[in-house]
């Protein structure tokens, strides 16, 4: 049985090897927002607010675990993200950053 999708959210994923894409997630009861976005990053999530309307999702071990990624640590640092946040880990077999 399928079902049919609830809603859709556009999306932009940095990749730790500078690859950008922008790509659509059909969020469904099967698959919600959540799981994209630990796919995304290879495990757990955390929140960093870029601006009031966007965020970047990044590893929340990431810092510890993961490769920097220099693009995304760039557009974090380029909209005045606090020093502690100049190292953007992220994981996973697709290691990127969601910025929605």
């Amino acid at each position: 049985m399928s079902s049919a999708s609830i809603d859709q959210l556009g999306v932009v994923v940095v990749e730790v090897d500078g690859a950008v894409r922008a790509d659509t997630w059909a969020i469904t009861a099967e698959k919600d927002t959540l799981g994209y976005l630990q796919d995304a990053v290879g495990g757990l999530i955390d929140v960093v607010g870029l601006t009031e309307s966007v965020d970047m999702w990044v590893n929340d071990e990431g810092l510890f675990l993961c490769e920097p990624n220099p693009l995304a640590t760039m557009l974090a640092a380029g909209l005045g993200l606090p020093p502690v946040w100049l190292t953007l880990g992220v994981g996973g077999s697709q290691a990127a950053s969601a910025a929605v």
